[in-house]
């Protein structure tokens, strides 16, 4: 399984889970007086929701290295979430999703631990939200 990536950038490095929402339909509805019933015009496909879940893993030869660079890691991933960048998002089935935007990337709580005499790893639980625009 591999990890997914927004515009050719890993979303996360461990543990991933790629949550893909169906398709919306899109229609219009409207009552019409003295008319029983609904007016209904359908629209084709609206957009489609991703949900990208897992860790960010960062190292370095202190705790706080370690901290430091999975955070910059964090922070490059999060500028992605600009409101602008229209990309490619390959989910963990290997599937492209073409179109899509990054709505958000958030992060939870830091956990540290060391891995060998010299070095230690800092990992964060990441969530991105993207929405694509056209399925």
């Amino acid at each position: 399984m591999a990890n997914p990536t927004f515009s050719n950038t890993a979303l996360t490095s461990e543990a991933a889970h790629c949550q893909i929402g169906s398709r919306r339909g899109r229609a219009y509805v409207e009552t019409l007086p003295g008319v029983d019933g609904l007016f209904v015009q359908t629209c084709g496909y609206g957009g489609r929701d991703l949900l990208v879940t897992g860790l960010l893993t960062g190292t370095g030869y202190s705790p706080v290295t370690a901290r430091n660079n999975v955070m910059t890691a964090f922070r490059q991933r999060e500028a992605l979430a600009d409101g602008r960048t229209i990309a490619t998002c390959t989910g963990t089935d290997g599937n492209d999703y073409d179109n899509c935007l990054l709505q958000s990337y958030t992060h939870g709580r830091v956990s540290i631990s060391r891995v060998a005499a010299a070095n230690y790893i800092a990992q964060v639980h990441v969530r991105a939200q993207l929405l694509q625009l056209t399925p």
